[in-house]
Formats: C-alpha cells, sequence, structure tokens
C-alpha cells in the first residue's frame, strides 16, 4: 500500500498525519489569516500605547465611572432645583433604632432613638437618591439594612451597663 503523504517522515509516531503537516509546514496557509505579517498597519496610534485591564481593574474602573456620572447627574439636579435629594440611610438608621432598642428592651423614647440613628448615621455612608425614586430609596435601605442593625446593635451591647439618658 503506498504512502499517501509523501512529505511525511516515515518515522514511527503518535501523531497524525494532519498534525505531521502542520508541524513540518507543509500544509496550506490559513485564509482567514492575512499573508502579510505586517500587523502594525492595523493597530492605530491609540491602541499602540493602551494598557492591558484585568477583569477586576475593568469593573473597579466601570464601577468609578457609573460614581462619577451619578454624582454629575446630582450636581445637575441641584443646579436645577427640580428635584429634591433624600438621604436613605437617615431613614434606614431611623427605622432601625427603633427595632434595636424594642428588641434590647432599652428605652425607646424620641431622645435614645434620634442618639442611636444619628450614631448609625456616623458609621454607615450615606446614600442619596431623588425622593420621587421610592424604588431606589427602597433597594438603598436593603443594601444597607444587615450592616446598620449590626452597627446599632453593637452600640446597644456596649451602652447596656450605662444608664439609658
Amino acid at each position: 500500500m503506498p504512502n499517501k503523504n509523501k512529505n511525511i517522515k516515515s518515522n514511527k509516531t503518535n501523531k497524525t498525519s494532519h498534525v505531521m503537516r502542520l508541524i513540518n509546514g507543509n500544509s496550506a496557509p490559513n485564509p482567514k489569516l492575512s499573508v502579510n505579517n505586517n500587523y502594525d498597519n492595523d493597530i492605530s496610534a491609540e491602541n499602540k500605547n493602551a494598557k492591558l485591564y484585568t477583569k477586576k481593574e475593568i469593573e473597579k474602573l466601570e464601577h468609578n465611572k457609573n460614581e462619577e456620572q451619578k454624582i454629575l447627574e446630582f450636581e445637575n439636579d441641584k443646579k436645577d432645583n427640580s428635584s429634591e435629594y433624600i438621604n436613605a440611610i437617615d431613614i434606614l438608621a431611623r427605622e432601625t433604632a427603633l427595632e434595636v432598642l424594642t428588641r434590647f428592651k432599652r428605652c425607646a423614647c424620641d431622645r435614645c432613638v434620634k442618639n442611636l440613628a444619628e450614631y448609625g448615621l456616623s458609621e454607615v455612608p450615606a446614600r442619596y437618591s431623588k425622593i420621587s425614586d421610592l424604588y431606589e430609596i427602597d433597594r438603598i435601605k436593603k443594601a444597607n439594612r444587615t450592616l446598620m442593625v449590626k452597627t446599632l446593635t453593637q452600640k446597644v451591647i456596649r451602652e447596656l451597663k450605662k444608664s439609658p439618658h
């Protein structure tokens, strides 16, 4: 039986004839690749100096861009005076302070609730949203509720031995 692939050496190998042709360079050129290897012409001057980013770096850059965009929107809306903003964490702190004081059977008067809520506001970063955007306010409250409960609970536990007023 004659050898169909005359370009392949007759040494025994576990590689197929197709792989051997690729190794020896006797295969046809890939039609999808350009024949000329002048890739520099395809790359613009801007992209030659571009930095490669990891997935985490890209996510961080996108997050920073989104934050900057929100700040710009906030400042523009402030200039327009067409919409008012509210700190959603303030609402959350007041609601959570009352719950935590009640859970630990502490004084739940307006003064104690206000003091505990102020502590929570000082510990948890503010998040502003338009008053008209109730969905966004609710989302912010849900996202920060665990942190607020933890913060206020720690404060109440530390203050248990002290008098309520």
